[in-house]
């Protein structure tokens, strides 16, 4: 595995894992760089140095890329699907599954051989299972309503979500030399983009008619596309990258591109690549009041001074404290319940999914006689409450420090040298 800085391209880290093969992507969560290998070891690395985390066995060998919710990572699909705490790589329950799952809306979807399963993550009991009359070899693609995959009869079907009835089926075989559809399919645009082969489709998500088609590149397309605010970038195992027209690179593409920072990274067997897109990254910036700030006040945070040059700031992420409560919003509210010193972070993401993190530390001082008196009193009469704690719901409604870390950072990116990426940004603030 190799860590690679995007701004210059050089090797940050490398690590070795267990001497045999990784060929999935990588994973980023709980601040940990989480790999699967041949052997089924699944190994956790920090991010910023490579050292060693954890390591745990999986029930069986792990061929394909991790997947993360939260503060899970799901490793397997060989037959079993393995959950593990991204924190300490404690196993959380083990699911039948022959694909990696999709996770949507509380539910895990996964193929089963020839059917396709739904489990419900809070229990882990089976929610239903449904045979499609095909292998189904890819990683389902799912949403709160429907799943799709597509099986070795190269059929795409669309699922209901809740009871896994088939919404509808679209026959891709009419199209030259297709055998299967391999690859992840991915939503964007208000279309459903499916490889197939040479050829890639964009299909209605609710009807499965064809609404846009592409052809005539010089080999297969390598991996699922990968889609931006404003673009889709596919790539071809001959070296081309479409992306707002056609850049070649030496070597074959084995997987997917990747997106981080402005840049369109390639990984080619040997070499990984940073390809410009010409966007300007957004400059994060916020401000907070009432400063001074005093324990359990509330204080609210403005991230709207933020900027993005050649476009408009699509996300903002916030960070609360070193337990790492989150928010998402240009606006939102939080109160610190004790006095101290603590830092906050925002990060912003453009409309091309390039990001900027900027992390200030907030002095709280001591409650004021007033306010504790006031306090003393609500408990007495029984209707006074504790401050919110560390893991509090705040802004919108996010919360966890385990969500904030498994988001992606952009700004190093993750490498292994057989198939996949992994990518994040590393704080301003060398103490965070």
């Amino acid at each position: 595995m190799y860590a690679i800085d995007t701004t210059t391209g050089e090797t940050v880290w490398k690590r070795a894992a267990d001497g045999s093969r990784i060929t999935g992507a990588p994973a980023v969560a709980g601040g940990n760089l989480i790999v699967g290998t041949a052997s089924g070891n699944v190994f956790a690395f920090d991010l910023s140095s490579g050292e060693q985390r954890w390591q745990q066995k999986a029930s069986g060998s792990i061929y394909r890329s991790l997947v993360v919710d939260g503060s899970t990572v799901y490793a397997g699909g060989g037959g079993t699907i393995d959950a593990f705490s991204a924190t300490d790589g404690s196993k959380v329950t083990t699911y039948r599954a022959t694909t990696p799952p999709a996770i949507a809306d509380g539910s895990l979807f996964a193929g089963n051989g020839r059917s396709v399963v739904a489990y419900d993550l809070e229990s882990g009991e089976q929610e239903w299972s449904v045979e499609i009359g095909a292998e189904i070899i890819q990683t389902p693609t799912a949403t709160a309503d429907q799943v799709f995959v597509g099986g070795d009869d190269v059929n795409v079907y669309a699922l209901d979500a809740s009871s896994g009835d088939v919404n509808w089926t679209h026959d891709a075989d009419f199209h030259a030399g297709v055998h299967s559809l391999n690859h992840s399919f991915a939503l964007a645009f208000d279309q459903l983009h499916v490889s197939t082969g040479r050829d890639t489709l964009g299909l209605d998500p609710e009807t499965g008619e064809v609404v846009s088609s592409r052809s005539g590149r010089r080999s297969d397309v390598a991996g699922a596309p990968i889609a931006t605010a404003t673009t889709l970038i596919w790539a071809y195992e001959s070296g081309e990258v479409s992306l707002s027209g056609i850049f070649e690179v030496d070597g074959t593409i084995p997987a997917s591109p990747g997106v981080t920072n402005g840049q369109v990274i390639v990984p080619t067997r040997g070499t990984v690549y940073g390809l410009g897109n010409g966007n300007e990254p957004p400059s994060a910036d916020f401000k907070y009041a009432p400063s001074p700030a005093e324990a359990n006040a509330t204080l609210t945070f403005n991230g709207e001074p933020s900027t993005d040059g050649d476009g408009e700031i699509a996300e903002y992420r916030w960070r609360f404290g070193p337990d790492g409560t989150t928010a998402t919003g240009s606006t939102v509210e939080y109160a610190f319940e004790e006095p101290g010193e603590y830092p906050v972070t925002l990060e912003v993401i453009d409309d091309e999914g390039a990001t900027d993190t900027r992390t200030e530390r907030v002095e709280i001082t001591e409650a004021t006689t007033q306010t504790n008196a006031t306090e003393t009193t609500n408990t007495t009469e029984g209707s006074g409450s504790e401050g919110p704690g560390p893991e509090q719901s705040v802004g919108d409604g996010s919360s966890s420090s385990d969500q904030f870390s498994a988001l992606p950072f952009a700004g190093i990116l993750a490498v292994v040298s057989g198939f996949g990426y992994a990518a994040y940004r590393r704080s301003r603030d060398d103490e965070e």
